[in-house]
C-alpha cells in the first residue's frame, strides 16, 4: 500500500506551485509522474508504467495515450495528461474512445492539478456521465485529495480489483443522484401549490421574527431548511448510505448532487464518526502571540495582523487567495458566514473547519509573505485521560 503521507506532502507542494508556464512535458515531469509514483507504481519500469501507449482510434488509425498502468494480464488504467491549467472538458471524448476500444475499465484525465476519473466501459452512458469522481488538488484538504486518489488509483487496489469495484460503486451513486435530480422539479410541482406548505413556511418565518426581534436573512433560513431536510431524509431511511461529494467540472454535467465528505481512503460499512476539533487558543507569528478563541475567526485575526505590515497591494493579493469558492471578498453577500477583517475593506468566510482554516491560513501567508515560516497554531490541551 502506498505511503499516504508521502502523497499528501506531494499534493501540498503541487497545490502551492505556479504552473502558469508549464507545458505538457513539464506538467508530466513535475506533477503527473510523481503522483503515479506516490500511488505505488514503479515509474522506472516501462512494463508497469508505459509511456506513449499505442491504441487504435477511428478507422483503425493509430493513437497514443500518455501513460498506461499495466499488469501482467494487460492494461489496467489509461492516463491522458494535458498542460497545467488547461481545461479538460474538450479532451475526455478521445480518452474514453481509446479506453473503450482497448477494453480498459479505468481512465484518468489530468492537467496535474485536476484529476478526472472515468469508467469508460459503463454501458449506455454519454461521455460526461462516465465520470465518477474528480479531484482538484487546490481544493479541500490535501488528505482528502490523497485519500480519493489512493482509493481509485493506487497500485495494490488496481491490481487487486478493489479500485474497479469502488469506482463502480461510486458510479452507481452518481447515476442514482442524476435520477433524483431529474425528478426534483416534477416532485416539487406536486407540493408547491399546496397552501398548507406555504402557510407553514410563513408561520415559521413569523416565529423567527417574533423571537429574535429581527427579520430573518433568507440565506440563513435556506441553510437551516437544507440541513433539516437532510436529517429528515436520514431519519426516514435508516439504511441510506452516506454520499460522497465530488468536485463538478466546469461546463460539464453535475457528477454528484449529494452532500458529505469526499470518499475516504478505506471503505467502511457505515458513516465514520466525526472527531470534534481541538479548541483554538491563539496563533503565533514571528514569536508574537495573538489570541483567537474560535476557528471561524482564525483567518480574520491572521489577516488583521498581516495588514499591519503594510504589504504593497495587500488587499489585492488577499482577494486572489481562493478555496472552494471566494474566501476573501469586498461583498459580504458572496459568503455564507462573512467575518469582517479589521483594517481592510474585505470580509472572510467564517464557515470553515479547523483543518481547512489552517490550510487557508498557510495559503494566505504564502501569498502575502512568500512563506509560512514563523507561523503556528496553539490549541487547547486535551483533557487528562482523553
Amino acid at each position: 500500500m502506498p505511503d499516504l503521507s508521502r502523497l499528501e506532502t506531494l499534493i501540498g507542494r503541487l497545490a502551492e506551485k505556479d504552473f502558469s508556464r508549464a507545458n505538457e512535458a513539464a506538467t508530466c515531469e513535475i506533477a503527473v509522474l510523481p503522483v503515479i509514483g506516490a500511488l505505488g507504481w514503479d515509474t522506472d519500469d516501462f512494463d508497469e508504467v508505459c509511456r506513449q501507449y499505442p491504441v487504435k482510434d477511428i478507422n483503425d488509425d493509430r493513437g497514443f495515450v500518455d501513460y498506461c498502468l499495466c499488469a501482467r494480464e494487460g492494461p489496467r488504467v489509461l492516463i491522458e495528461a494535458k498542460p497545467a491549467e488547461e481545461k479538460l472538458l474538450g479532451h475526455q471524448a478521445q480518452l474514453l474512445r481509446y479506453a473503450y476500444r482497448e477494453g480498459v475499465e479505468l481512465a484518468a484525465l489530468t492537467n496535474g492539478l485536476d484529476w478526472w476519473l472515468y469508467l469508460p466501459m459503463a454501458p449506455g452512458e454519454q461521455a460526461h456521465n462516465r465520470l465518477f469522481t474528480s479531484i482538484d488538488l487546490r481544493e479541500g484538504t490535501y488528505s482528502d485529495s490523497a485519500a480519493t486518489l489512493q482509493r481509485f488509483l493506487n497500485r495494490d487496489s488496481v491490481l487487486g480489483g478493489e479500485a474497479k469495484s469502488e469506482a463502480k460503486r461510486e458510479f452507481e451513486n452518481q447515476k442514482r443522484n442524476r435520477l433524483v435530480e431529474a425528478a426534483l422539479p416534477e416532485a416539487w410541482r406536486h407540493v408547491d401549490g399546496d397552501s398548507r406548505l406555504r402557510g407553514l413556511l410563513a408561520e415559521f418565518v413569523r416565529a423567527v421574527e417574533e423571537m429574535s426581534g429581527h427579520q430573518p436573512n433568507w440565506k440563513t433560513i435556506t441553510r437551516l431548511l437544507q440541513g433539516k431536510l437532510a436529517s429528515i431524509g436520514e431519519d426516514e431511511r435508516p439504511d441510506a448510505q452516506p454520499e460522497t461529494k465530488v468536485v463538478r467540472p466546469q461546463g460539464g454535467a453535475k457528477p454528484n448532487w449529494g452532500s458529505g465528505k469526499p470518499p475516504s481512503g478505506t471503505p467502511s460499512p457505515g458513516p465514520a464518526k466525526k472527531r470534534p476539533s481541538t479548541p483554538l487558543v491563539a496563533i503565533w507569528l514571528d514569536g508574537e502571540r495573538h489570541e483567537v478563541k474560535r476557528w471561524s475567526l482564525l483567518l480574520a485575526r491572521l489577516c488583521e495582523v498581516l495588514a499591519r505590515e503594510a504589504v504593497p497591494e495587500f488587499t489585492e493579493r488577499l482577494a486572489e487567495v481562493r478555496g472552494k469558492g471566494p474566501y476573501f471578498t469586498r461583498s459580504e453577500n458572496e459568503l455564507r458566514t462573512p467575518v469582517p477583517i479589521s483594517g481592510t475593506e474585505l470580509y472572510v468566510e467564517g464557515n470553515i473547519s479547523a483543518k481547512y482554516a489552517e490550510i487557508m491560513a498557510r495559503r494566505v501567508l504564502h501569498k502575502i509573505r512568500g512563506s509560512d515560516d514563523g507561523f503556528r497554531i496553539e490549541r487547547a490541551e486535551p483533557p487528562s485521560g482523553s
